[in-house]
């Protein structure tokens, strides 16, 4: 076989019945119908067991690119940690173990950070009522939660109810106090915006920027001012916000299981000097990192990239810098290094606050780059991602949404006559649903 193969992966493109808040029926995108049209399709499950999550868990970024580039249905990790609590065998995990005997060779305090929310996509709330049923079997004095708000994959204003099922817990467990709020949109960035990142940090060790008043006051003052969840300045919480600070010879828990987005706020930690500092992660945020972690990572062999390397076929993966880990890291079955053949293009996304200012993103540049760089070499398989629907859908802004659409409907016609011109096959799916 001669031809050549694109893939293009439209992130966050769904299926649903027409309906106001559907972007994509009601932008009604020409090329994309056209194709519906004309050419042989099918529905794919893209959430739950059918791509290995949990019943009625909703799909992702992170777990569609995993399980189209493994070519299987790939057990995540939120799966794998929810059986060894099921099973108890997280309450004997190494790691955690490891931390209760530094703890008592410091005589020192145990963080517990991470995203707190509804979705079940970077982090689940069962898994932090876990550590803290850990630390009270431990007698573990001084348990402080730093709790990052969603507000994107959950609802602008969940996080009132995330942090009032947690008192509940903390009252039900007898451990754990509230001590810092930090949006995600600072603790969460991984687009390279430090600045961002390091305000999140600085709250969780030095900050002054404290409240006396409590987590639920705190969120409320948020809202009425008109910050929704994933907004919220990183604020210390409680009577001795100074004293809650990450300081020199505690242990840190980073809960979040989904590794792109804690990455930045890791390294800044693992980099700090804070002087025998344990931290500790749910899962492997990086080969780089050299931090104890709690289920480490398994490479995926035979993925769809291998085998195309395997048989010594150049191959092409391109994205915006947003998701730029989709489609090498999980795209590549959880592993870092390219294969011998493997070539990427990266085009920077957009330094703005959020991507419904301009909605279609740096989609644009990709496609002009992309089609040139597939023309002059010759790449047998090539995958693009087109972020734009999804990332502009997690604004929850219709009208913007629609123009991201509107832009991934573009950039299929530009593929579409790419293909043509180079004699290529041309596959489209998404990876998960989320504009519809």
């Amino acid at each position: 076989m001669n031809k050549r193969v694109i893939l293009c992966i439209l992130d966050g493109w769904g299926i649903a019945p027409d309906s106001p808040g559907n972007a994509i029926t009601q932008e009604n995108p020409r090329i994309f119908n056209y194709l519906m049209e004309n050419f042989p399709h099918t529905q794919l499950l893209a959430a739950g067991p059918a791509v290995g999550l949990p019943e009625g868990m909703d799909g992702n970024s992170e777990t569609g690119h995993l399980n189209i580039g493994g070519g299987r249905v790939v057990y995540q990790d939120l799966s794998l940690i929810n059986m060894a609590i099921a099973d108890g065998s997280f309450f004997t995990n190494k790691s955690l173990l490891d931390t209760v005997k530094h703890l008592s060779s410091f005589g020192s305090r145990l963080h517990l950070l991470g995203l707190v929310g509804s979705s079940g996509v970077h982090s689940y709330n069962e898994h932090l009522f876990a550590l803290m049923l850990f630390a009270r079997h431990h007698d573990v004095k001084e348990v402080y939660l730093h709790l990052i708000t969603d507000g994107r994959d959950s609802p602008p204003d969940n996080g009132l109810m995330q942090i009032k099922i947690i008192l509940e817990e903390i009252n039900k467990i007898g451990v754990g106090t509230i001590a810092s709020l930090l949006g995600r949109y600072y603790a969460m960035d991984r687009d390279k915006r430090w600045d961002r990142t390091q305000v999140a940090y600085e709250c969780l060790v030095s900050s002054d920027r404290g409240a006396g008043n409590g987590p639920v006051s705190a969120v409320e003052n948020s809202y009425d001012h008109g910050i929704s969840d994933e907004f919220i300045k990183p604020l210390a919480i409680g009577e001795n916000p100074v004293g809650s600070r990450i300081r020199a010879g505690d242990a840190v828990v980073f809960f979040n299981f989904r590794t792109d987005r804690p990455r930045q706020l890791t390294e800044l930690f693992l980099k700090s000097g804070i002087p025998n500092l344990r931290f500790v992660t749910m899962t492997q945020y990086g080969k780089a990192f050299k931090n104890p972690v709690m289920f480490p990572s398994t490479t995926i062999t035979h993925t769809l990239g291998e085998v195309i390397s395997d048989n010594h076929f150049p191959q092409l993966r391109a994205a915006e810098t947003e998701k730029i880990a989709m489609v090498t890291y999980y795209f590549n079955g959880q592993s870092e290094t390219p294969f011998p053949g493997e070539a990427r293009l990266f085009v920077d996304s957009l330094k703005i606050a959020t991507y419904d200012l301009q909605p279609r993103m740096s989609t644009d540049k990709l496609i002009l780059e992309f089609v040139s760089h597939y023309t002059k070499d010759d790449f047998r398989f090539a995958v693009i991602n087109i972020a734009c629907p999804d990332m502009v859908a997690h604004t929850g802004k219709i009208n913007e949404t629609k123009e991201a659409v509107k832009a991934a409907d573009d950039a299929l016609n530009s593929l579409v006559n790419l293909a043509k011109e180079t004699d290529s096959y041309l596959l489209i799916t998404a990876d998960h649903g989320n504009a519809e």
